[in-house]
């Protein structure tokens, strides 16, 4: 049996065919409308946005945004992932509850560390991020239910659910944050509406809810959430370590640079970020879910799984490619026009970063392959090395007091380590569809 799709001289084209008919394409397409619909809204108010709030307001809110992403990753331990994992529902729900019991401890610590705010605003030399750390904690419990919650529709194939969520959430942020700019609050206006609107929106989608899909959840076995804390304790043991450091790498520019360069250019950079990474991510994530429930189904059924990922990295490489090389020259013309002219040097930083994120555009969807394949140890190694070697670029970088070549540095060494990542994540799927060929 061959494990690899036969692309001939017009074989692509049935081949995408066949990918649009299953409900592995159904479902990413419900989750990526969503995104490009909560995207829009998001682009309808970044014009309006970035002509209410400065730079150095963004900036502010860019490395609350750094910290708290630490934090809401120590919320749940990483169990989320393993709520997709058990065959039965009994044994789904005890890893959400054991989720659960993780986040009501973190958010009771987040608590006490708003005692601390000053100490901590006075690290990264942001004085002003010590009168809205309060809100920490309620952004951290949110985003740490939201993450539970998303993972429980997703294992139940509830993805219009998901993506009224993320409409919504998008939709509320953008409203929040331009009646709070135009009424005067402009720090805590961004940061408000950040914090704001998942809330708003996981009470939508609890009230839609709560009669069907999250019914199971009220049921609470103890002796169920021990069997499951065990039997998955992998997950906090390492993959929530590989996923701290890969959050904290992936922050590190504005964790690092911020004390160096200033919030006015962190929020530049930020910008740089919102409008090129995120809808990246966005889109790798709606993949990432349906790929995640698809390729775990098919584990459970001991079916191939390599001809999927080999069609998606195939068709990705021939539209990311030609878009990039073409949207290259533009870029800083376009963030002008579209944000006004404080903020082209924002499009000069989206073309430093355009190999990080194809990228991610290409590998982000199949980021649970080492939690299925049971490497987190391998993967918390791979994310030190990451990290060390992103932290020596930004900091050549800040010793030549050159920030683009913090930013430059940061972006290539990143797009290396993906290449490493691809070639393992290739030897990982030869090797299942070997083994399923030995026992078919």
């Amino acid at each position: 049996m061959s494990i690899s799709p036969n692309f001939n001289d017009m074989g692509w084209i049935e081949n995408i065919k066949s990918i649009s008919k299953t409900d592995t394409a159904k479902n990413s397409a419900i989750l990526l409308m969503a995104n490009v619909v909560s995207q829009l809204l998001g682009i309808v108010f970044y014009p309006i946005l970035t002509r209410i709030y400065s730079p150095d307001d963004f900036g502010l809110l860019n490395l609350f945004g750094s910290i708290a992403g630490i934090l809401t990753l120590c919320s749940t331990a990483e169990y989320q992932y393993s709520i997709m994992l058990p065959k039965s529902r009994k044994s789904a729900v005890a890893c959400f509850h054991v989720g659960f019991l993780i986040l009501l401890f973190t958010t009771s610590l987040c608590f006490v560390s708003v005692l601390f705010g000053k100490p901590i605003a006075s690290v990264f030399n942001a004085p002003d991020l010590a009168k809205y750390y309060w809100l920490m904690p309620f952004y951290v419990f949110g985003i740490g239910l939201w993450t539970l919650l998303n993972y429980w529709f997703t294992r139940n194939k509830r993805f219009k659910d998901v993506s009224i969520y993320l409409v919504s959430q998008s939709g509320w942020n953008g409203l929040i944050k331009y009646f709070m700019g135009i009424g005067g609050a402009l720090h805590i206006g961004l940061i408000l509406g950040t914090v704001l609107a998942p809330f708003i929106s996981i009470l939508m989608i609890i009230k839609k809810s709560i009669h069907t899909v999250l019914r199971p959840l009220f049921v609470w076995d103890r002796c169920e959430c021990q069997s499951m804390a065990a039997t998955y304790a992998n997950f906090p043991k390492y993959s929530l370590p590989r996923a701290l450091v890969n959050n904290v790498s992936l922050n590190l520019p504005v964790l690092l640079l911020t004390p160096f360069f200033g919030t006015n250019i962190i929020g530049l950079f930020g910008m740089a970020v919102t409008l090129s990474f995120r809808p990246i991510s966005m889109i790798a994530g709606s993949l990432y879910q349906s790929f995640y429930q698809k390729f775990t189904e098919n584990m459970h059924q001991n079916m191939p799984i390599y001809p999927l990922y080999r069609k998606y990295i195939r068709m990705t490489l021939l539209v990311v490619i030609p878009f990039f090389v073409l949207l290259y020259p533009i870029l800083p013309f376009l963030s002008g026009w579209f944000l006004g002219e404080e903020w082209i040097v924002a499009g000069e930083y989206i073309r430093i970063l355009l190999p990080w994120l194809a990228g991610t555009l290409l590998l982000g969807p199949f980021s649970f392959l080492l939690d299925i394949f049971q490497k987190q140890k391998l993967g918390m190694f791979y994310e030190f090395i990451y990290l060390i070697l992103r932290f020596i670029g930004l900091m050549v970088g800040v010793w030549m007091k050159d920030f683009k070549l913090a930013i430059l540095l940061y972006s290539l060494i990143s797009l290396l380590m993906l290449i490493v990542l691809w070639v393992y994540y290739h030897v990982l799927l030869i090797r299942y569809e070997k083994r399923l060929n030995r026992f078919s």
